[in-house]
């Protein structure tokens, strides 16, 4: 669904863009590419001394909801966007789009037309983000539990799950909860992180016993020694180079369609898997509860050098693929 046609507005619709796990779903499937692996290994070793910490990185809890953009156009015009959508103004639109595809509306599009209809209407909201409106517009990137659409227990009615993790409900708004990822002009154009910071604070300060705005970042952790994970992989790049006499850059970017050139990336492939899947362990599971409940999906690393990626917790992996099966024809969310 894209309706970023439709209007005249400097808005622009933001790209979907995934961050990338070190090692994600059965056997690495979803698992970053052996070059990505390697450039975070070796900012880690040359800019951070083979360490993690407070002064270099950057960690942040991954929230089990959707994706959910809310903000102003240029002339202060609300809207709110979902992954795929762009900027939708009006009411409606999601519903007519559900019904035009599938012939009838349903919950998940019901949630995003009361999400904008109830944003829209909310004065302090408003007023907060014509506040700190940009002249290109302004862009809060959220994780969103919606209530409505969420899971409730048999056993626990303290607890509510989203996609795959269960979280507490008195962590969350009664009707809706924001964690707040990022901030950006209308174009995109990230701002700077003091501002960022100060907008995520000022909008949790916004919330209500219904409406709350929160973020997932996790600013007092030990520092993470890496050195050993490192060695690994150095030791593994030293064994191939040897093994081949050729750089392991070299090898795993060549484009050639040879035999012998696709078995060699193969074999590179599924040997640095494993390390990537140590390597992820390691730091999937450096807390021991979430911020919203005792679960939490994953957790999210900003290096100092603009590299993101992500791991997933134990657990999450698992509840995963009990959600895949029990929902496997149920495609809402991603195709809006």
């Amino acid at each position: 669904m894209n309706f970023v046609n439709h209007y005249f507005t400097e808005v622009e619709a933001t790209p979907r863009k995934g961050i990338k796990h070190i090692y994600g779903g059965d056997e690495g499937k979803y698992s970053m590419a052996p070059q990505d692996f390697l450039d975070i290994i070796r900012f880690i070793k040359s800019s951070n001394e083979g360490k993690l910490n407070r002064a270099n990185t950057k960690i942040s809890e991954k929230a089990d909801g959707f994706s959910l953009k809310i903000g102003l156009d240029g002339n202060d015009n609300f809207y709110i966007e979902s992954s795929h959508s762009g900027p939708v103004f009006d009411e409606g639109k999601f519903r007519q789009f559900t019904i035009d595809k599938k012939g009838e509306s349903d919950p998940v599009s019901e949630g995003y037309e009361d999400i904008l209809k109830t944003l829209k209407n909310d004065k302090k909201i408003q007023e907060y983000l014509k506040s700190i409106n940009t002249p290109s517009g302004i862009k809060i990137q959220t994780e969103s539990f919606y209530m409505p659409i969420g899971k409730g227990s048999d056993k626990d009615n303290s607890i509510v799950k989203f996609v795959a993790t269960w979280y507490r409900k008195d962590n969350l708004g009664s009707w809706a909860t924001f964690v707040v990822i990022n901030v950006t002009d209308g174009k995109g154009r990230p701002l700077e992180q003091s501002k960022v910071d100060k907008i995520k604070e000022e909008l949790k300060n916004l919330s209500t016993n219904k409406i709350k705005f929160d973020y997932g970042d996790i600013p007092d952790f030990s520092e993470i020694d890496m050195t050993t994970e490192i060695q690994k992989v150095e030791d593994f790049i030293n064994k191939i180079e040897k093994e081949y006499g050729q750089k392991i850059d070299a090898i795993i970017n060549n484009s050639s369609r040879q035999k012998t050139v696709m078995e060699k990336k193969r074999l590179i492939k599924q040997e640095m898997l494993k390390i990537q899947k140590e390597f992820a362990k390691r730091l999937s599971n450096l807390i021991k509860s979430g911020k919203f409940g005792d679960e939490y999906e994953g957790l999210v690393f900003d290096l100092s050098n603009q590299i993101q990626f992500k791991v997933v917790s134990d657990r999450f992996k698992e509840a995963k693929k009990e959600y895949n099966k029990e929902y496997k024809k149920w495609n809402l969310i991603t195709n809006i």
